[in-house]
């Protein structure tokens, strides 16, 4: 079992846009985006990681079952874009609509 998040850019683990759909673990340069949205476990923007190791998505599409955990307003768009199915490597979440087991989760916010 997979349990990921979603990234307002479409990320899952740290495959940023433009991740081939057949990755595997490897590491990489983390987005601006990605950063700031991790500094709040951090004192300084200075201090959050540029690069980190996460699982390719070749290695996510393996699992039996994969859980996406979306929540918060920002999600919602991203959460919309991945429901229209158009599978793309500029929006990596799009993987999972080729997954046969996913399961969603959203709160309210992300369903706004």
């Amino acid at each position: 079992m997979q349990i990921l998040g979603i990234g307002e850019n479409g990320h899952i683990g740290f495959n940023e846009p433009g991740t081939s759909f057949l990755s595997t673990t490897h590491l990489v340069k983390l987005t601006e985006s990605t950063r700031k949205a991790n500094s709040r476990y951090f004192s300084s923007m200075s201090e959050v990681p540029t690069h980190a190791i996460t699982m390719g998505i070749q290695s996510i599409m393996k699992s039996k079952e994969i859980v996406l955990l979306v929540s918060g307003e920002r999600k919602s768009a991203a959460l919309r874009r991945l429901m229209n199915k158009e599978v793309s490597e500029e929006f990596p979440a799009s993987a999972l609509c080729q997954h046969k087991n996913v399961k969603i989760f959203a709160d309210h916010e992300a369903l706004g």
